[in-house]
């Protein structure tokens, strides 16, 4: 049965006004760059941003290690993006201070994505098997799980069993550049962009940050493998971001994806508007292109605004309560 409107109010009060689950605290930390990440084998290096802030004593895992999401009333399940996530901190971790605990960590999370990956018609994934908002039934897939699930597996394929990690990994990238219209998350579109859709909706309404995520996997994954294709899709899905760059431009704001909500944008959050920033300057040191240098600062003179600010909380509480 699908989650109705009821469910998602409770979901809010749960989460905001009782403070209960872990959801909002899975990913509450500032976003910056590792700046030893854009080298000429990046997946040698640390992940473009730095993920270890979110590794902490109170973070929810099983007895295994493997994290998780107490998502308050809906439930406590795995979710295989913030696996990645906090997998990518780890690595973070480790290349910072060359603890075997933290590596350790990492390989568990590694080898994770490895024993739960799921077999397409195309490659392979990892399922959500939860119901989520938005229509999303379980089991559901994701373009950005898709994503951090290859960053993780090429990293662990380049220090550890490399036919392991690397068989899943290219086979995850085979799912991540299907295209949409075959149930891959790759939307290839009349301009000759892409874009890598979090969501499956219909009509796709591309999360910024979930379509960067897959860029920069994509990305790492074309220099990893030096696959034609790769790098041609990671192309057009940077200049998807290019074009449609002043679409996600309020003017005071980024918004967090293209679909209109009860006739307003999609506004970001605090947090995701942060992560657009970082996103952004990550996008740049990659490509050189100034426009994401441009938009990078933008952002930032927004955030750094206080009557923006708060024009920002007012349209996303509103947002909140119409979704």
């Amino acid at each position: 049965m699908s989650l109705s409107k009821l469910d998602y109010f409770r979901y809010l009060f749960n989460i905001y006004f009782l403070k209960r689950g872990t959801i909002t605290k899975s990913w509450s930390s500032p976003s910056r760059l590792s700046e030893d990440s854009f080298e000429q084998d990046p997946v040698k290096w640390a992940y473009p941003l730095d993920f270890s802030q979110d590794i902490h004593e109170n973070l929810l895992t099983d007895e295994a290690g493997v994290p998780m999401i107490d998502y308050a009333n809906l439930g406590t399940y795995y979710n295989p993006w913030f696996v990645g996530h906090i997998a990518l901190g780890y690595y973070s971790l480790w290349k910072r201070d060359q603890k075997l605990v933290h590596i350790d960590q990492f390989k568990t999370l590694a080898d994770w994505f490895v024993e739960q990956q799921v077999e397409t018609e195309y490659g392979v994934t990892w399922m959500y098997n939860f119901d989520y908002f938005g229509g999303q039934k379980k089991p559901w897939k994701s373009g950005l799980s898709q994503a951090h699930g290859i960053s993780v597996l090429l990293r662990a394929a380049s220090i550890f069993d490399k036919n392991k990690y690397e068989s899943t990994a290219r086979k995850a990238l085979n799912e991540l550049t299907t295209p949409y219209t075959q149930g891959g998350p790759a939307y290839f579109r009349e301009d000759g962009t892409v874009s890598f859709e979090e969501y499956f909706t219909d009509p796709p309404y591309s999360v910024l940050n979930g379509h960067l995520f897959a860029t920069i996997s994509c990305w790492e994954a074309s220099l990893y493998f030096k696959g034609k294709k790769a790098e041609q899709i990671t192309e057009a899905a940077f200049n998807f971001v290019k074009k449609y760059l002043p679409d996600y431009d309020l003017g005071f704001w980024s918004t967090y994806s293209l679909k209109s909500i009860a006739g307003r944008s999609d506004i970001a959050s605090f947090h995701y508007h942060d992560v657009h920033i970082a996103q952004l300057k990550s996008a740049y040191r990659i490509t050189g292109a100034p426009i994401f240098r441009t938009y990078a600062s933008r952002f930032q003179e927004y955030q750094n605004d206080k009557y923006r600010k708060s024009k920002a909380f007012m349209h996303k509480s509103f947002v909140k309560i119409m979704s």
